[in-house]
């Protein structure tokens, strides 16, 4: 029998689902107890929500191509290496701090960065539904195009009130008994099979964690139906527009 975890089998709503469980693993990832590693799978398994999105309209391009949505590195060669030069040695002295702040403020940290995550999602989701990100564009485009989308999702949430979808969050995944657990174990076994260098085009889930998971996207999914969390994505989609256009004009696109 193969030792490798069998593909989550997408439910009937098919790319959505996934990409909230893509999300909450994402968002768990800051628990994982190794220096670096929970970096690396916050990013990976926001790549990933990134290509379900693409896969979900069609693009078969890879989400690589659009870096600027789901990495936070920026800077060249020469900036890269005097941040990491400095930031190695402080992240490896503070890093038991930050992980203990991190397990006591868990439930809070999960429900802000599913809120960052199901929110940019989101923004992808209306680029892409109004033919941003076409599938021929050239590399240089797609990638400027990104960070145009990148940048308008950032000042859209910058000074909006998310409180009422981060406490509904919170209070729907409080209810799902030993989600962090069956996030942790599948983020194990995500490192376990891929490492630092896995393509995040192409990552399976464990399904011995499905249900739980599948739990915890499903209470994701009941509360964007309340009346008063659809109320927020509204505001906060007439806000992107808003900038997106704003950009787009500024930069001739």
């Amino acid at each position: 029998m193969s030792d490798l975890p069998a593909p989550i089998a997408p439910p009937p709503d098919g790319s959505v689902h996934l990409r909230i469980v893509c999300a909450l693993l994402a968002s768990a990832a800051r628990l994982v107890p190794v220096p670096f590693v929970d970096d690396i799978l916050r990013e990976r398994l926001g790549q990933l929500v990134v290509r379900q999105t693409l896969k979900a309209h069609g693009r078969t391009y890879s989400s690589a191509r659009l870096k600027p949505l789901w990495s936070d590195a920026g800077g060249g060669c020469m900036s890269g290496c005097l941040l990491m030069f400095f930031k190695v040695p402080l992240v490896l002295i503070t890093y038991p701090f930050r992980k203990v702040w991190s397990w006591i403020m868990a439930a809070r940290n999960l429900s802000r960065d599913l809120t960052t995550m199901i929110l940019l999602g989101r923004a992808l989701d209306r680029s892409l539904r109004a033919g941003r990100l076409a599938e021929g564009a050239d590399g240089a485009d797609l990638e400027a195009e990104a960070a145009r989308i990148r940048q308008a999702f950032d000042n859209a949430v910058t000074g909006m009130d998310t409180q009422v979808l981060q406490r509904g969050l919170g209070d729907g995944l409080r209810q799902v008994r030993g989600l962090s657990g069956a996030a942790l174990r599948t983020l194990r076994s995500l490192w376990k099979k891929k490492g630092a260098a896995g393509d995040a085009d192409d990552v399976e889930l464990p399904a011995a964690e499905q249900e739980i998971l599948d739990e915890g996207a499903n209470r994701v999914q009941a509360v964007l139906e309340d009346p008063s969390v659809v109320a927020l994505l509204e505001r906060f989609d007439a806000r992107f527009d808003d900038n997106l256009k704003l950009l787009a004009a500024r930069n001739g696109a």
